[in-house]
């Protein structure tokens, strides 16, 4: 598929879903650390559905959540609640917005989505026990993921569970830093094969609960 087909796919997924996610956004000021807001490609996500069985009671976090793509998404089609991270106040409303639209089309209650979008930096954010699910599509440095690796493996110490870390895109920092805290072990690996890009694909890590 070339691009321009992929762009009228993401335009045309957005239209069923109800919902506004197609835009880049750089930051308007210095954010060296925060990456710009930039939506995973639905034909990537609908070819790593293929390949992806999700954990029982999966629930999900989003780093970087900017519009709401990826918990809309995964909602609608794995049935999987959760909560998107979003350091930037508008892309949180927008989001919001996003989550009511998709309700209106599905005509339900927008209290009826179990996702919710919060306001916060990433490496402030403690992963509660309920969470077993986390999305990153390179949203920020390698030394804030390694503070939010931090946070996610702190969340497992307090409440031991199998959780699954999914990348879409990383860089060479995240594996470095995921192989030195030593709590996942790599299980899934999806390839994007429309480019030779090799950093385009999806890699899942996962941590086994002790027994």
């Amino acid at each position: 598929m070339g691009y321009a087909g992929m762009d009228r796919k993401e335009e045309d997924i957005d239209r069923k879903l109800n919902i506004h996610t197609c835009q880049i956004e750089e930051w308007d000021n210095n954010m060296l650390d925060y990456h710009r807001s930039e939506p995973t490609p639905y034909v990537a996500l609908d070819l790593f559905f293929k390949h992806y069985l999700p954990l029982d009671n999966a629930r999900l976090v989003d780093y970087g959540s900017g519009l709401g793509r990826i918990n809309l998404y995964f909602y609608h089609h794995l049935h999987m609640p959760g909560i998107g991270i979003e350091v930037d106040s508008g892309r949180v409303q927008r989001a919001w917005e996003n989550l009511a639209q998709y309700a209106i089309g599905l005509n339900i209650a927008a209290d009826k989505v179990p996702i919710q979008f919060l306001e916060t930096k990433a490496e402030a954010f403690l992963p509660p026990p309920q969470t077993n699910t986390f999305y990153l599509f390179h949203p920020f440095s390698d030394w804030i993921f390694r503070d939010v690796l931090d946070r996610i493996t702190q969340s497992i110490d307090r409440d031991d569970r199998t959780v699954d870390l999914i990348l879409y895109y990383p860089s060479f920092g995240y594996f470095q830093s995921i192989q030195t805290c030593g709590y996942f072990e790599e299980w899934l690996f999806v390839d994007c094969p429309w480019n030779k890009d090799p950093r385009d694909g999806f890699w899942v890590f996962r941590h086994w609960a002790e027994k």
